[in-house]
């Protein structure tokens, strides 16, 4: 009884020879079996010094056995349906082609299982002129559809000839695209010439051209303000064929009416497709992708420089200023636009969608800026949609940073080094001159206030160091003063005493 293992290896040879496809059967010269086991035989063969392995009509090939290991048997097949039991045996090859040629070997004849290998080597054998067939990137298809023809052949071919069966022909491309015109099934033949003469390789139906549909869409409307109520058709031209179906996809949903009204509830850009197919199986598709449904003229205001800065008289600030809208907006949904910059002024009247904008700013101040929108998409056409930034630019003249400063009372004195106890209630004072728009103290024991002028009670006796850090929009400064906190009630007493270290 033969075991599986020495089995598979003579059924890979035989699908292989037999003409089916299995990975392995269709590269130029593969070994789809070739194992060693220790006293078992290793086949191998190549051919002898006298032969080649391509050329013309008849050709004589000298085959020579190179295997390892001990042998007794060998199986030789040729590819073209002959065999041979001989160890080297010569075979002569009658017929253009390409051949595959394999061994099997045995290393007993008498065994129960003997030791078998097979070597298989594909296109091993070139014989006249090489083309074995050809192929075309679609079988089927409508009229009008470019077809691409490619020919399987293995070298030595001096000219190609086709026939598309249609009447058409192509002489001396090797791969040749031919459109056809007329439905119906075509006969494609290939002539080439090589050095051992011609060889016509054909098929008697191998392109079927149908009366395939044109998928068309028709809407009332291609835009409108949301929610838009669109009316859809196929009118789709079947070329003479029944309709078999529709299929319409519209973002996440679908339909399969030849008429039918869809809203579009958001602004959006949306794609819309049809497929059809005709009785035939031929089918095809088309989209609509220009449904624009605009909403409300949304826009958002965006500073393109600083928005913050200092004021001098030998120039002004400048701040320029975009309207952008939504992805899914255009500006044909937006009538007019107009900028309030905050302080006093407006865009120019003449412009009516001034998108982008550069305005000037001559006084100090914090300015919060606008932008009105009017559309026909808007709720109440007669309103503009408001979009304000607060407080989005702030310009501020420079002043003295060695006059910044503060003071700690209760009575106002500038004194450095302030003295007293946990029952004081301390008042610290900016005295910074000019603008200020911010005040950031720290007093040292972890407790933080905000504003001009503010007022700390320490619960610990020690030293500690508060920190102002003052400005406005155009520049900062940061002062700092020592409190000393005694152990000792003095009754609510407050002491000052100079401190020459201290850091303003």
């Amino acid at each position: 009884m033969i075991s599986l293992r020495k089995l598979l290896p003579l059924l890979a040879l035989t699908i292989c020879l037999g003409g089916l496809y299995l990975p392995g059967c269709d590269t130029l010269v593969t070994e789809v079996n070739n194992f060693e086991i220790a006293g078992h035989p290793t086949a191998e063969f190549g051919i002898d010094s006298l032969s080649v392995d391509s050329g013309c009509t008849p050709l004589t090939v000298g085959f020579v056995d190179k295997s390892i290991g001990p042998r007794q048997s060998w199986l030789w097949k040729f590819g073209d349906g002959d065999s041979s039991l001989d160890t080297n045996p010569v075979h002569i090859y009658t017929t253009a082609g390409t051949y595959t040629v394999s061994l099997t070997i045995l290393d007993s004849t008498v065994d129960e299982e003997p030791g078998a290998d097979i070597e298989i080597k594909n296109r091993f054998i070139i014989v006249g002129t090489t083309a074995d067939s050809f192929s075309v990137d679609a079988a089927t298809g409508c009229p009008g559809q470019e077809i691409t023809f490619t020919p399987i052949d293995y070298g030595g071919i001096t000219s190609y000839s086709w026939n598309f069966g249609d009447g058409s022909n192509a002489v001396g491309d090797s791969n040749p695209t031919h459109i056809y015109d007329s439905v119906g099934s075509f006969a494609c033949t290939l002539t080439v010439t090589g050095g051992c003469g011609t060889k016509v390789v054909g098929y008697d139906s191998l392109i079927t051209i149908d009366a395939c549909p044109v998928a068309l869409i028709a809407a009332n409307k291609l835009e409108g303000c949301a929610p838009c109520t669109v009316l859809f058709a196929d009118t789709s031209d079947y070329r003479g064929a029944a309709k078999d179906s529709a299929y319409w996809q519209i973002g996440e949903d679908s339909s399969n009416q030849e008429f039918f009204e869809w809203v579009f509830d958001t602004a959006g850009i949306y794609t819309v497709s049809l497929s059809v197919w005709s009785e035939g199986g031929a089918d095809d598709t088309t989209e609509v992708d220009l449904i624009k449904v605009w909403g409300p003229p949304e826009v958002t205001i965006v500073a393109l420089g600083q928005t913050e800065g200092c004021l001098d008289d030998n120039w002004l600030f400048y701040v320029p200023f975009e309207a952008t809208i939504p992805a899914h907006a255009d500006t044909s949904a937006y009538d007019s636009l107009i900028w309030v910059f905050g302080d006093g002024k407006r865009s120019n009247p003449n412009d009516p969608l001034p998108f982008k904008v550069n305005h000037a700013y001559t006084n100090a101040g914090v300015y919060s800026v606008t932008i009105a929108t009017y559309g026909s998409c808007y709720e109440d056409g007669n309103e503009a949609l408001i979009n304000t930034v607060v407080d989005y630019v702030c310009v501020s003249w420079p002043y003295e940073s060695d006059l910044a400063g503060f003071i700690v009372g209760p009575d106002a004195d500038t004194a450095a080094g302030i003295q007293g106890d946990t029952s004081v209630v301390f008042t610290f004072t900016d005295t910074t001159p000019g603008n200020m728009l911010g005040w950031n103290w720290t007093f040292g024991d972890g407790q933080s206030a905000l504003g001009q002028v503010v007022t700390h009670q320490y619960a610990d006796s020690g030293t500690y160091t508060t920190t102002l850090v003052v400005g406005n929009c155009c520049q900062s400064d940061t002062i700092e003063q020592t409190i000393v906190i005694d152990t000792m009630d003095t009754g609510g007493a407050f002491r000052r005493h100079r401190d020459p270290s201290a850091n303003r």
